[in-house]
């Protein structure tokens, strides 16, 4: 190959490359795009009751609650907190923040997506009281949505 064809072939090669990242760059913003507008869609509809606590707000938004949080809470209260097989759970949550409330204390974290060794969990945990209370974390213990 000539000097002359071997430039075009890598200009044409660069353009293909470069092409190939705006379309992702393109898509990835699209992809924010929509979830912003989802966050906000389902905010707007909730009309949350709020429960005071010592330092934060326990929200209740049982329609925003996915269901396997539901199934997580209903089979670690079946099976004397034990975690279902293939999830992480049963382990002490401190609580450390104080965002929910003492009277529940001793805390047990629950996660509601299965583990997959070399996957990210995600963000997604219940936390169950004590005294029976449980509560819903879409962003990991940042904050708190009631689930009973």
């Amino acid at each position: 190959m000539t000097t002359d064809k071997k430039q075009a072939a890598y200009f044409k090669l660069m353009l293909l490359a470069i092409g190939i990242v705006a379309l992702l760059a393109l898509r990835w913003c699209q992809n924010r795009q929509a979830d912003t507008k989802s966050q906000k869609t389902s905010t707007a509809k909730s009309n949350p009751q709020t429960q005071n606590t010592r330092s934060s707000t326990v929200k209740k938004f049982p329609a925003d609650i996915p269901e396997k949080a539901f199934k997580t809470l209903e089979y670690a209260q079946q099976n004397d907190g034990a975690n279902r097989k293939g999830y992480k759970g049963n382990v002490r949550f401190s609580n450390r923040e104080n965002k929910l409330p003492r009277a529940s204390a001793p805390f047990k974290e629950y996660d509601i997506n299965r583990w997959v060794k070399g996957k990210n969990r995600g963000p997604q945990r219940i936390v169950i009281g004590a005294d029976g209370k449980a509560w819903y974390s879409h962003d990991h213990y940042k904050t708190f949505q009631a689930l009973n």
